[in-house]
């Protein structure tokens, strides 16, 4: 059930891009688990889409999710509301 949950929510969030990062931790994980118990026994043409999604997984995970992702929408926003941090100049 919880993987079920991390797969829905995380794919969400990832879509939407709010807390890109976290999302793509819970989806590696899943993923994570699903490559290397539940298809264990499996060849690898039938395990080779689950690697992929881990691979993407990972690399969302260190990239984030880019510039238009909520997050970034968001915390512009509320640097400019002031009582935050300085923006990062870019």
């Amino acid at each position: 059930m919880l993987a079920v949950t991390a797969e829905f929510v995380g794919g969400i969030l990832v879509t939407l891009g709010l807390a890109g990062r976290l999302a793509a931790l819970l989806l590696a994980f899943s993923t994570c688990v699903t490559f290397y118990s539940g298809e264990a026994g499996l060849p690898w043409r039938q395990r080779e889409a689950t690697l992929l999604y881990l691979t993407a997984s990972l690399a969302i995970l260190m990239l984030g999710c880019g510039r238009w992702a909520l997050d970034s929408v968001v915390w512009k926003r509320f640097r400019k509301g002031g009582g935050g941090a300085p923006p990062v100049k870019r």
